[in-house]
């Protein structure tokens, strides 16, 4: 985890790694970042297996964090309600930018759950832009699924994004 409020992880390349939790916040890079930047960093053939807030560069971010120029290329597997291929949720006014998710994103959860692409969920006011999924979003047991994120709400906004996976 970081807690900034000027909290960096940049210019890291991870690769050939599994990361696994009977908890929450697992991340290829980071579990979880607030009020940090993360820059510059790839996850390469990782998988990242947790109970909930699980994703390829980061299990979740917020609290005016950002993640820029971060590509995952990830299998991410959620037995709870959040799970993305670059990261499982995003809050408080955070943002992500110039970034990439490649790989399957899956949930078993039972309950209300969000699977995205690229993000499970993007909350708060946060931003998406400029970003590209290309794995699939697979919702087991009827939760939410989507090509590129799951559920964005509350003044959050995604543009210039592209989805190319199944949902």
């Amino acid at each position: 985890a970081s807690r900034g409020p000027n909290g960096k992880v940049s210019n890291c390349t991870v690769t050939d790694t599994y990361t696994q939790t009977s908890g929450n916040y697992s991340g290829g890079i980071i579990g979880v970042a607030y009020r940090t930047a993360v820059e510059g960093c790839d996850a390469i053939n990782t998988s990242s297996t947790g109970f909930s807030y699980v994703g390829g560069i980061a299990g979740a971010i917020h609290g005016q964090a950002s993640i820029t120029n971060c590509n995952a290329s990830s299998e991410i597997s959620s037995k709870g309600p959040y799970a993305g291929g670059l990261l499982g949720v995003t809050y408080e006014q955070s943002t992500i930018s110039d970034s990439n998710a490649t790989g399957n994103v899956v949930s078993t959860y039972a309950g209300d759950a969000y699977v995205g692409g690229f993000a499970g969920a993007i909350y708060g006011a946060s931003k998406v832009t400029n970003s590209c999924a290309t794995g699939n979003a697979t919702a087991t047991k009827g939760q939410i699924a989507g090509g590129f994120a799951a559920i964005s709400y509350g003044s959050s906004s995604i543009t210039k994004a592209i989805a190319m996976g199944d949902a």
